[in-house]
């Protein structure tokens, strides 16, 4: 079956998306209206199944709301609605299907139970917008370091101050390609041969740090074109030797849901 989902909370509907995809269901998510418009229109009205709506985005005025809840008939639930309890969603899905008389809540049940045993799994319902505040999701790598302060590390291995300024703007940007010029110009607002010289020995004494260290697994990892990535992790995941960031975008990006060969791409 094909859910959409209107949202604006994306990431946490990027995974619910990408476990339907795993039970056998096409899952897509949008966070703008026309984008939306767009891709339904190509794939026509009918061959959506469910349109999946923030209840937050309920009360938008927008013509386009209009078109989606009205003329193209797509039977259309709110997969947070606040008035539906955990363990009652899908039935309470399929009773405000039925209840508009224009779709039967029965054909959409497979679909509904799915949905919902995703949504109660129990590092997605947290953070789904349901009466509470929803929690920010947290990644794999973020579950993962548990109770880790960059100050902690700090005082447990006498950082000294310039090399801490760099360490916590890697852990700021952590994940992100930081090339060597935009590091010196933060550390010292100037970029030659010497600051990037001596950047590579704030990088090394950095290293030789984080291998005294057996709680977290720490990496600046360089990706060969002058530029850095920091990691961390839990130990169980220490990796021996300096991986190049090509490495890691090769691992990760198996594991990543893709959207880009559908017509349906936000």
């Amino acid at each position: 079956m094909l859910i959409v989902f209107f949202t604006q909370e994306k990431t946490v509907c990027d995974l619910i998306a990408g476990r339907l995809t795993e039970k056998g269901h096409f899952a897509y998510v949008f966070t703008n209206m026309q984008k939306l418009l767009r891709s339904v229109g190509r794939q026509g009205p009918q061959k959506v199944d469910l349109l999946a709506l923030d209840f937050r985005m309920g009360a938008q005025k927008d013509p386009g709301w209009t078109l989606l809840a009205s003329d193209s008939k797509i039977p259309a639930v709110y997969y947070n609605d606040p008035y539906s309890r955990p363990g009652s969603f899908a039935a309470h899905w399929s009773r405000k299907i039925a209840g508009s008389g224009e779709f039967s809540g029965r054909n959409l049940m497979p679909l509904f139970r799915d949905l919902e045993s995703v949504m109660l799994e129990e590092d997605v319902l947290p953070c789904v917008s349901l009466v509470c505040p929803p929690k920010k999701i947290a990644c794999r790598e973020e579950r993962a370091l548990g109770g880790f302060s960059i100050e902690s590390f700090r005082e447990k291995h006498s950082v000294q101050p310039s090399k801490f300024r760099l360490l916590s703007y890697f852990y700021q940007n952590r994940g992100a390609v930081l090339d060597a010029k935009r590091l010196c110009l933060f550390m010292w607002n100037e970029y030659s041969l010497q600051k990037k010289a001596t950047l590579f020995s704030y990088i090394c004494y950095l290293r030789k740090l984080f291998r005294r260290e057996s709680r977290y697994c720490l990496r600046i990892i360089s990706d060969g074109k002058n530029g850095y990535i920091f990691r961390i992790s839990s130990p169980k995941f220490r990796i021996e030797r300096e991986e190049t960031a090509s490495d890691y975008m090769r691992s990760d990006s198996k594991n990543s849901f893709d959207f880009s060969s559908t017509l349906l791409d936000d």
